[in-house]
Parts: structure tokens; C-alpha cells; sequence
């Protein structure tokens, strides 16, 4: 992961040098925060934090979810985790010899990856690293608030820090001013920022035409950084206001550039500045959602999970997941499954909300469905208890040895679309079997597929299938593989 290839890089040039620069010191933090975010989403259990955090993708879903099960702990959480705790070692060790610098900015006030996260174990040795080092700050790295006429004056010269760094309210009922993380009085006046970002790269791509790949991934950072805003937990009356002023002025900027991709999308251009288009988790992000979505209806459908049968070659970008021991890609990045899948190469089929894959879990038997077999069957099976036509053609091909080469998963609204992705030279079979009649096919299939009699059902609606295939010629007449004792 590219993510966890930049805390590792900038965690060895801290041992080395005694610092990093401030632009570093701030992509440290904004994935800390996009990091917290991500355990939020997957380890909350109540349903009001997890609207926080719905632009994150949960990396390990209950199984009634999603059609396709993923769990992203050995691949995502454990080296994300472990390469921060490296680098907040680092810092504690630096703190406690008496040095400072811009790695001070790395440690946010307040931090709940312990609380959420899959890596329990990993994230308390963290948390005891950044209590370390914040021990043993200098005084002046060590202040979070400031009250009074300082607090004006602090926040007055403040300039270019990253949105929501400094919250200020001049009555509180006096001036307030509270910092999100350690060391920034002294480091308040800066040349760059989020904002000032967006706003060079809009420029450059209203100029130039493209922005690198690596410009790129700090877009697409910046855009999980400000969804990462709503999990912000005020602390004080005035936080939450002055959280929402300056996220706004940042959405605005977001605005801006994403109105130039949809200008160039529209003009027919591509290059690395549509990997910044999101593809799902639109929310909190103002005016900006408005050209994001002109933008993906000019542009092919896109992914945003697949399976595999083996791990594919991953490209040097950031937020794409893999997780290792279920072959499952994900990403919310326009253009990053689609490439690596490249689903022009396979016929490709509807599997509406992932019967296919929810049957084949089905078949396992495995012992988590005992509790909810019924609302996992819903999909599955209609309200008269019949599996679903689509269901048994997929089963009968199946079967037959015809088998998808991946599942696909495609964004959308209420409910996400799921798609089998065959070989090319199997589509004129599929395609046969699939004009069978679904009404006709209805009438002849058994009700009442229970979890307990669930396979059999599924055998004898197989039966039923294979004899209306004989019925119109579509199949060779031996159909033996199908005979059940009825």
C-alpha cells in the first residue's frame, strides 16, 4: 500500500535527518486522520457514529452486507498501524532528547484509533508513544489552547495552516483559540496548506492540461481528510462552527477544481487528474458533488470491488486495498479497479445484488448463517420462498463448469449493483441459458427454500431449469449430472 510506503519513507528520513519538512509533517497527519476514519467506520457499533463516517468504506463488513466479504485487517490495518507506531516511536524518541520540530505536528490531541480499530494491541502502544512524547514536549510545543487577547493575536498572525488546525471564537465568553494538534504556536505562519493546494492544481491543470500521479494522491488524500471532519469531536461550544466555516472554505476549493475536471472530462481529456474523482462516499463534500457526478456520467461505468481468482500486479497509488487471504479489491478512486480488472476483456453479466455470491456463501454452510439465514436468503429467494430464476442459471452454469473469472461490485444508489465477469469464449452459452424465460422458469421452481432444505431446493430448481433447456434444444439432451431422486 502506497500509504503505508510514505510513513515508512518519512519515518526512516525523521531517524536520519531529526525532521521532516512541514508539507511531510502534514500528509503524516491527514492520513492519521483518514486512518482514524477508516477504524471508525469498521469498528463502530452504533449506527449514529457509523454516519459519521459513511464516505469510508467499512474494511471488514458483516457478512450479510455485502455480497462479496472482505476483511482488510492483515492487509490494511495491520501494516497501516504498525508503520505508524514505528513512526510515533520515532517521535517519542526524539521527544525525549530534548529535540523538536516539525514531527511534533504529527501528534493530534486527541486520537480514538484505539477505541475502534481492529489492531487493538498495535494502537495502545501508540497511544502510550504519543502520551510519552507529549510529556516531554517543551512548554511552548506542548500548549492546545490559548484564552484571552493572545488567543486573538495567535490566531490573527496565524497563516496557511491546514483547515481546522486552529479554532477560534473571539467570545466564548472570551477569545478562545484551540489547536487539533501538538506543536503548531510556534509553527502557525507556513507557506502551503490544503486550500493553497487545491488551488495550485487547479491552476496547473487549467495551464498544463494533467498534474502527476503523485499530485494526484495528495488530492484524493485531501478529499478523505475533509470527509475525516465530521468525526472531529468538539470539544469545546465553539469548535464545531469554526470546523464548519473552514471546511467550507476548503470544499469551495474542491469546488473550483473538480469544475475543471468536469471541463476537461467534458472536452474529451484524460489523464491523472480523473484518478481524483471519488466514485462512492460523495457526502461532505459541498458544491464539489455536483460536477463529480457530470463528470463519472461522461466517463465509463466504473468499480468499486472486485474478487479475484489471484492477487493482480497493484499500481503505486493511494487508497487502493487488497486483501490478501480473499483476493478482494477495493478502491474509491475512479479508474483504479476498472484498470486492473479491465472488464473489456470478459462478458460481463448482471447479478442484480449479488445473488451469485450470497448463494455460493450459501453453499458453504457455513454456521454464521444459522442466526439470519432468512434475511440472507431475501435476496435470494422470492417473497413465495422460490429462489430467484437468475439464481438457479447461474447455478445450473455453475454446474456446468462454466464459472465467473471475477465478481464485480458497481457503485450505486440505494444499493450497490454486482456483476460475473465470464470468459469471452463462454458468453454464447451463458447467453442462451439466460434467455431462458424467468416467468416460465418461475411457475416450475419448488417454494419454500428454508435453510433447512435450502439445497435441495437449489438441486431440484437446477432439475427444473435443465429440463427447459432440453424442452427448447438449447443443451445436449444428457443432462444426467442433474438427476435428482425427487
Amino acid at each position: 500500500m502506497k500509504e503505508v510506503k510514505i510513513i515508512k519513507n518519512l519515518t526512516e528520513k525523521l531517524k536520519n535527518k531529526g525532521d521532516v519538512s512541514q508539507e511531510e509533517a502534514d500528509l503524516i497527519y491527514m492520513l492519521r486522520r483518514i486512518y482514524e476514519a477508516y477504524c471508525i467506520s469498521t469498528g463502530a457499533l452504533s449506527n449514529t457514529t457509523k454516519q459519521k463516517v459513511s464516505d469510508f468504506l467499512s474494511l471488514n463488513p458483516d457478512l450479510y452486507d455485502s455480497a462479496i466479504s472482505y476483511n482488510f485487517v492483515s492487509s490494511f490495518f495491520d501494516p497501516t498501524s504498525e508503520a505508524f507506531k514505528e513512526w510515533y516511536k520515532t517521535v517519542a524518541d526524539l521527544a525525549a532528547s530534548g529535540r523538536t520540530g516539525n514531527f511534533v505536528t504529527t501528534i493530534p490531541v486527541y486520537d480514538s484509533c484505539s477505541m475502534f480499530s481492529p489492531c487493538g494491541e498495535k494502537e495502545e502502544e501508540i497511544a502510550k508513544f504519543m502520551k510519552y512524547a507529549i510529556a516531554r514536549l517543551s512548554q511552548q510545543d506542548g500548549i492546545t489552547k490559548i484564552t484571552g487577547k493572545k488567543a486573538k493575536e495567535v490566531y490573527s498572525q496565524a497563516k496557511n495552516c491546514l483547515s481546522c488546525d486552529l479554532l477560534f471564537e473571539d467570545d466564548f465568553p472570551c477569545p478562545i483559540l484551540t489547536f487539533s494538534r501538538y506543536g503548531l504556536i510556534s509553527r502557525s505562519v507556513r507557506k502551503s496548506n490544503d486550500v493553497l493546494f487545491v488551488h495550485d492544481m487547479t491552476e496547473k491543470l487549467k495551464k498544463e492540461g494533467d498534474i502527476s500521479i503523485e499530485e494526484a494522491d495528495v488530492m484524493f488524500t485531501i478529499i478523505k481528510f475533509i470527509q475525516a471532519f465530521k468525526i472531529r469531536r468538539p470539544y469545546y461550544r465553539h469548535e464545531r462552527s469554526a470546523i464548519k466555516i473552514q471546511a467550507n472554505v476548503l470544499k469551495d476549493s474542491l469546488s473550483d477544481w473538480f469544475k475543471e475536471v468536469y471541463k476537461m472530462a467534458k472536452a474529451g481529456k484524460t489523464g491523472n487528474f480523473l484518478y481524483t474523482l471519488p466514485i462512492k462516499g460523495l457526502n461532505n463534500l459541498g458544491h464539489s458533488l455536483t460536477y463529480i457526478k457530470k463528470a463519472l456520467n461522461l466517463l465509463p461505468e466504473q468499480f468499486v470491488v472486485a474478487k479475484l481468482p489471484k492477487k493482480p500486479a497493484l499500481p503505486d497509488m493511494a487508497g487502493v486495498f487488497f486483501d490478501e487471504e480473499r483476493n478482494v479489491l477495493m478502491s474509491q478512486r475512479y479508474g483504479a479497479v476498472r484498470e486492473i480488472v479491465k472488464p473489456e476483456r470478459y462478458a460481463i453479466f448482471s447479478d442484480s445484488w449479488g445473488d451469485f455470491c450470497r448463494t455460493e456463501v450459501l453453499k458453504t454452510g457455513n454456521s454464521r448463517l444459522k442466526k439470519k439465514c432468512e434475511i440472507y436468503l431475501s435476496g435470494i429467494c422470492n417473497l413465495r420462498g422460490e429462489i430467484e430464476p437468475s439464481v438457479v442459471k447461474f447455478e445450473y452454469l455453475s454446474r456446468k463448469g462454466i464459472l465467473p473469472v471475477c465478481l464485480l461490485c458497481q457503485p450505486n444508489d440505494p444499493r450497490d449493483r454486482y456483476y460475473l465477469a465470464y470468459k469471452e469464449e463462454d458468453r454464447t452459452v451463458i447467453e442462451k441459458v439466460l434467455k431462458i424465460s424467468d416467468e416460465k422458469l418461475s411457475l416450475e421452481l419448488p417454494a419454500d427454500s428454508l435453510e433447512s432444505d435450502f439445497m435441495k431446493s437449489l438441486d431440484e430448481s437446477v432439475y427444473v431449469l435443465s429440463i427447459l433447456l432440453q424442452q427448447t434444444d438449447i443443451v445436449e439432451e444428457d443432462d444426467s449430472w442433474v438427476d435428482i431422486e425427487r
